[in-house]
C-alpha cells in the first residue's frame, strides 16, 4: 500500500512537471509571437514632408480628415474620438493598445495617424 502511494505521488509529480513545462512553452510562444512591423517613422516623415511642401498654415487650414486622406488613411471620419482616446489619450488603456498593435497593426497605424491629426496624440 505504501509502495503504491509512493508510485502515485511520483507519477503525479511527473505529470505536474510536464504540465508546467507546457504552460511555460505556451507563454513563451505567445510572448515571442512575431509582430508585423509598423514603420511608424515613415508616416511621420511623410507628414513632415507634406507640411514642408504645402506650408504650415495651409496644412492646418485643412480638416483633419483631409490631412488623414493625404497621409493614406481613408475613412478616418468613421473613427470616433472615444475609440482613439482609449488607445492614445491621457487615460488610455495600455493593455488594449498593445493588444491592438499585436493583432491588427494596420489599424493601429491608421488610428495613430488619425490621433495625431485630431490633436489627441
Amino acid at each position: 500500500m505504501r509502495l503504491e502511494l509512493a508510485e502515485l505521488k511520483t507519477a503525479r509529480a511527473e505529470q505536474d512537471e510536464r504540465l508546467s513545462d507546457l504552460r511555460i512553452k505556451a507563454a513563451v510562444a505567445a510572448a515571442t509571437k512575431p509582430v508585423e512591423e509598423l514603420h511608424l517613422g515613415q508616416s511621420d516623415t511623410l507628414r513632415h514632408r507634406l507640411i514642408g511642401q504645402m506650408g504650415n498654415a495651409r496644412w492646418h487650414q485643412m480638416s483633419p480628415d483631409a490631412r488623414c486622406a493625404l497621409l493614406g488613411v481613408a475613412g478616418s471620419e468613421s473613427v470616433k474620438d472615444s475609440e482613439l482616446k482609449k488607445v492614445f489619450g491621457r487615460s488610455s488603456d495600455s493593455q488594449f493598445a498593445v493588444q491592438l498593435r499585436r493583432n491588427d497593426a494596420a489599424k493601429y497605424k491608421a488610428w495613430r495617424i488619425v490621433a495625431i491629426e485630431r490633436g489627441i496624440l
